[in-house]
């Protein structure tokens, strides 16, 4: 629902994705599950952009306050794509960043702002900026699929899928 990701599907369209990171710190909520929280996000973008992953791997998991706050986790896909997931809930400052290699450029998702780097220049330049809230966006589309009476079953089987996947991982931190 982010204009931000919505971009990087088209971009996705046009230039093979080799390599996606997730980097995401803040602080709390210690009562929620880590893995439904906050990587279940970063599993639903993968499945949209690449399809579903092979292997999982659980590079690193840390109990500070919870039994699990700060998370590593691998996903490899069947085209040797792979894509890392590092999430600290215990961290003094609150940041979000996406890195997107694709087979011709490099992109940055920080906060509300994406970059591509520009090879000429050697420097990463600001190409959009949202001040549009997710959540609104969600929203606004949820109540206009029921004024039309419509269901997007896409979401339903995403979300089936990320679960599935959520599922797997659990089973490895064990």
């Amino acid at each position: 629902h982010h204009p931000i990701f919505r971009k990087i599907k088209r971009i996705s369209l046009k230039e093979e994705i080799n390599y996606i990171e997730f980097n995401w710190e803040k602080t709390g909520k210690f009562s929620e599950d880590i893995l439904l929280d906050l990587v279940s996000h970063c599993i639903s973008m993968c499945i949209e952009l690449i399809g579903i992953p092979k292997k999982k791997i659980v590079l690193n998991k840390k109990g500070i306050v919870s039994k699990c706050d700060i998370i590593s986790i691998k996903l490899l896909f069947p085209n040797k794509i792979t894509r890392l997931i590092n999430i600290n809930r215990c961290s003094a400052i609150k940041k979000k960043n996406i890195k997107i290699f694709t087979e011709k450029n490099n992109y940055q998702w920080d906060e509300n702002s994406f970059y591509k780097f520009n090879s000429k220049k050697l420097e990463y330049e600001k190409i959009l900026d949202s001040k549009k809230s997710p959540l609104i966006l969600e929203c606004n589309e949820f109540v206009d699929l029921i004024k039309k009476k419509r269901f997007n079953d896409s979401d339903a089987r995403n979300s089936i899928q990320v679960m599935q996947i959520l599922d797997q991982i659990r089973g490895k931190m064990t």
